[in-house]
């Protein structure tokens, strides 16, 4: 599989560290999420690509959690980068299947998606 390419971040900005990522300590999920997003755009196209071959191949339901683990595993075994230089957030997963299937409504079907609580 041919990977959009990754850069090396630091484990402090998963951290929500304020000195070294500018991330606020009181920030909420949905904001770390637009934030990490917007650093790391390659994620969600993997992600996107993921869906589509899963789709192509007949499948009918995915989790994201499910590509979420592969992307984790082709990161690792196609990166230059230790685990530790990259890592993706399972609190972002339930957000980038709302990303995917707001943006590719004829993936909508593929995942189930409950409400969010509040934070």
């Amino acid at each position: 599989m041919k990977l959009y390419p990754i850069k090396k971040i630091s484990r402090q900005t998963w951290r929500n560290n304020p000195k070294s990522s500018g991330n606020s300590p009181r920030m909420t999920i949905n904001e770390k999420f637009r934030k990490f997003h917007k650093e790391n755009p390659h994620v969600y196209k993997n992600l996107l690509h993921l869906a589509i071959q899963m789709q192509l191949a007949g499948r009918k339901k995915i989790g994201m959690k499910f590509l979420y683990e592969r992307l984790r595993w082709e990161y690792l075994l196609n990166s230059k980068y230790e685990h530790t230089d990259f890592e993706l957030n399972n609190n972002f997963t339930s957000r980038y299947a709302r990303m995917v299937t707001n943006n590719v409504p004829y993936l909508k079907e593929l995942f189930i998606t409950k409400s969010l609580r509040k934070e």
